[in-house]
């Protein structure tokens, strides 16, 4: 009885062990399936921006703002500036292109400029655009593959000549797909900033007060100097018409006057 209870006992926990080693192998591998992370795909995002800001001088501020710009590896695309009048300040415009991942920081960069009175960025994810152009430029490049290999199988020359005219089509084809997506890729990689840079007049004064009231009177007195001689210079083409009828004219009643005056003073004196 003792022997076969200790065989009972001893195929008893044989079994146990079995299960539990049998559900310890199989947690693991749930764990591990649960865990599992499949691949994120990156977006392809084009990011664009526009500012304005007014400085005190417009051309130093388009110097502090290309030399930031240039520390970022970007490049100044487009360039204009022009002079202010009666002393002013001066405007500029410029079209900067900068890492995207350097964009924020020029766009922080412009408050050590400037006074920035005007700013937005927009953002346009363009994967599904990206994702079209690799699947059309992989069929161009298999049908381009296969044409190349229809050329080499081709016993006659009609056959080599219509597949040597497809192929120069379908290259252009593939050509002009990858040079769309080189300037995709180039407009995702390098942001867009366009930036317009006004200057305040040196020296302005404000229209109230007394500077104000002179430079109203002063200003005034310019125009009214300035319409005076736009009417003489008007007028001077006639008059140098009428002058010498008008001349003419004074010297014959004159000379009427002095006839009639000389007959009175010889009539007196005969009386």
């Amino acid at each position: 009885m003792a022997l076969l209870i200790g065989v009972l006992l001893l195929a008893g926990c044989g079994s146990a062990a079995d299960e539990d080693q049998a559900v310890g192998g199989e947690v693991p591998a749930e764990q591990e399936g649960e865990s599992a992370e499949g691949p994120t795909e990156d977006q392809a995002i084009i990011t664009t921006a526009r500012a304005a800001m007014e400085v005190s001088d417009a051309a130093d501020a388009v110097d502090e703002v290309v030399s930031q710009v240039e520390s970022y590896d970007g490049v100044v695309e487009s360039r204009r500036e022009s002079a202010g009048d009666d002393g002013g300040a001066g405007d500029a415009a410029l079209t900067l292109r900068v890492p995207a991942e350097s964009l924020g920081d020029l766009l922080d960069g412009l408050d050590e400029v400037g006074e920035v009175v005007e700013r937005t960025e927009t953002s346009r994810d363009v994967t599904g655009a990206a994702e079209d152009l690799d699947a059309r430029i992989g069929a161009s490049e298999t049908s381009v593959e296969r044409l190349l290999e229809i050329m080499e199988e081709a016993e006659t020359s009609e056959d080599l000549l219509e597949a040597e005219t497809t192929l120069s089509e379908r290259q252009s084809e593939l050509e002009a797909l990858q040079a769309e997506r080189s300037a995709l890729d180039d407009r995702i990689e390098m942001s867009t900033l366009e930036l317009e840079i006004s200057g305040e007049p040196l020296g302005g004064v404000e229209a109230g007060g007394f500077l104000g009231g002179l430079e109203s009177g002063w200003r005034g007195l310019t125009e009214g100097a300035n319409w005076l001689l736009v009417v003489a210079g008007a007028m001077l083409p006639a008059l140098l018409v009428l002058a010498p009828p008008v001349a003419l004219c004074v010297l014959l009643v004159r000379r009427s006057l002095r006839r009639r005056r000389t007959r009175r003073v010889r009539g007196g004196a005969a009386d």
